[in-house]
């Protein structure tokens, strides 16, 4: 059977297919309002596919050739579709391939879109591998790709689509209580005519926020900015706190950047049936936990000397924060958040949608549970050599 990456490399299944696929991985990767152009073929006015993400206005086009390409005719494919795309007057450009690229060749493609005052996502083969190997990503891969989930995926993605589900299901809740909360407003008189708008519209606006749930495994390779104070080293559960309250805005205000006061289960993505939850730790030890875990983190720091020991540090406060489960919710956002500036601060940059989240990430983790760091290790790794 192929691995996901000799599918896409050896991409049988023709330019139509090809752009589907690459709408599916646009959605898993949170863009919204996704439009294309000409999926079954003729002029498309520059663009394969048009969509949105965070405050941005994007242009996204896809280039699956069914034989491996020079950087050469990749760097030509990438100017034609990059220079044609300027006619939808968008802020940003997403090209997406099933070649291989190296980082210096990512960066010389995104330097051309700058020149155009052009954001630049690129997706090449490994960064698109690393959606569809991923519980989120597996019912892309059988659909397109025809890649079976074997036993462990099959639990992984049923198990996302519950978290999924139930996810929603909190979400809408939430919408309908804004709602009502709004409409007793008018009832009573409280505003006035411009007040009871400004209400409306923003009860309407709690539903289209397309930078929601938005989460580091999105972002594409960033650096670090030289001279700046690398700030991870200094990590305690304040700085903790704050990591929560700057990605987890979406959550209700109770518990946003506040430590967890109920015991909780979880489902463990890919456990056997006879293990099938983890109880962490009681809310009255999150806190000595916690600082524990900081501090094990920065005194590691202190005298780590080569690039594995650095990596030993990073994992294992990666696994303690995620062990703790300090927070209700949003708890991997977090780890994966500070994960991403100890390796800018660490290494100097970081991709981290080169982070497998497929069954490999929940194996690592259990085996880290074990006490062996050695597999999560290798994953980190992935994103700061790619």
């Amino acid at each position: 059977m192929h691995s996901t990456e000799t599918a896409l490399r050896e991409w049988r299944y023709g330019s139509t297919q090809a752009e589907r696929l690459v709408v599916g991985i646009l959605r898993l990767e949170k863009y919204t309002n996704i439009h294309p152009q000409a999926p079954l073929g003729g002029p498309d006015d520059g663009a394969d596919i048009l969509c949105e993400r965070g405050r941005y206005f994007w242009v996204c086009a896809a280039y699956f050739p069914t034989t491996e390409k020079d950087f050469a005719a990749v760097k030509r494919k990438f100017l034609h579709d990059l220079v044609n795309a300027q006619v939808h007057r968008r802020s940003g450009f997403v090209f997406m391939t099933n070649q291989r690229l190296t980082r210096e060749q990512r960066n010389e493609l995104r330097d051309e879109a700058t020149k155009l005052k052009q954001e630049c996502e690129i997706y090449d083969v490994e960064r698109i591998r690393g959606a569809l190997d991923s519980p989120e990503g597996y019912g892309l891969r059988v659909g397109y790709l025809h890649i079976a989930m074997n036993a462990d995926e099959q639990v992984a993605f049923f198990a996302t689509r519950e978290n999924q589900l139930a996810d929603l299901m909190t979400e809408q809740t939430q919408h309908l209580r804004a709602v009502l909360s709004h409409i007793d407003q008018i009832r009573q008189g409280q505003a006035n005519a411009a007040q009871t708008m400004r209400i409306m519209a923003e009860a309407q606006n709690l539903s289209i926020d397309p930078i929601r749930s938005m989460d580091p495994l999105a972002v594409g390779e960033i650096s670090s900015e030289l001279g700046l104070a690398k700030i991870s080293l200094q990590l305690d559960p304040a700085m903790v706190l704050l990591v929560h309250r700057l990605v987890c805005f979406d959550l209700p205000p109770r518990i946003i950047g506040q430590l967890r006061t109920e015991n909780v289960v979880i489902k463990k993505a890919s456990a056997a049936p006879a293990d099938p939850t983890i109880s962490p730790p009681a809310p009255a030890e999150i806190p000595r936990l916690l600082n524990e875990v900081c501090a094990t983190w920065r005194a590691g720091m202190a005298i780590a000397q080569t690039p594995s020991e650095q990596m030993e540090a990073i994992a294992q406060l990666f696994h303690g924060i995620l062990s703790v489960h300090p927070f209700l919710d949003g708890n991997g956002r977090v780890a994966r958040s500070i994960l991403m500036q100890q390796c800018l601060d660490t290494f100097g940059h970081v991709d981290m949608s080169r982070l497998d989240r497929g069954v490999p990430y929940y194996t690592s983790l259990q085996s880290a549970d074990r006490g062996d760091l050695a597999p999560l290790k290798a994953l980190i790794f992935k994103a700061v050599s790619g």
